[in-house]
């Protein structure tokens, strides 16, 4: 009877924490921009347009550089993409920094002509086994730019919505083998007696 109440006890664990488990971090992406930037605003699209498709598949993130006159608009964030040029050996002169400068795990993009790559980038670093390392994140250490405040949603509250009841349906789950596992072992302990 111990047996079986500790086999049953285990079970109810794995079940409760096969949701953390299952859980993996859905890749980022940065997108550093400008309001006056035409290919930037052809990236949030096609960027928009994938979350439409998938949503929940990345988190996007917004970070505009340049206002519509071309000025800085976040010396912090002006910082971190030249800070973030400068880690990709692409930093050459301020004047010839260009945007929409795009970030996925350790991958990046310059422009929009190669913008399907993205996706791939994005699919990689959701299957990855291995923890991901952001180089934006990397290099945001020492600015300490609050990355969350530029973060969009696209319908993400809905996904996590239902990641959350995907969560809470395995938590039912284990409650209920809990349950029937204690209702039958009582069962069995009256029949021995």
């Amino acid at each position: 009877m111990k047996k079986m109440l500790f086999i049953l006890l285990s079970i109810s664990f794995l079940l409760l924490a096969m949701p953390n488990a299952l859980a993996k971090e859905k890749a980022k992406v940065y997108v550093f921009s400008g309001a006056a930037c035409p290919h930037c605003q052809t990236a949030y699209e096609y960027f928009e347009g994938l979350l439409e498709n998938e949503p929940g598949l990345f988190d996007l993130y917004a970070l505009e550089v340049y206002d519509e006159e071309w000025n800085v608009t976040d010396t912090k964030l002006e910082d971190l993409f030249m800070e973030s040029l400068k880690y990709y050996d692409l930093f050459t002169t301020k004047e010839k920094m260009g945007t929409p400068f795009i970030v996925i795990g350790d991958n990046y993009l310059e422009g929009v002509g190669n913008i399907r790559a993205a996706y791939d980038y994005i699919i990689e670093v959701n299957n990855s086994e291995e923890p991901v390392t952001y180089r934006v994140e990397e290099v945001n250490k020492e600015l300490n730019v609050n990355l969350e405040q530029y973060k969009k949603d696209y319908g993400q509250e809905e996904e996590e919505k239902k990641e959350k009841s995907k969560s809470d349906i395995f938590i039912l789950i284990g409650l209920l083998v809990v349950l029937i596992g204690g209702f039958t072992g009582f069962v069995i302990m009256g029949q021995k007696k």
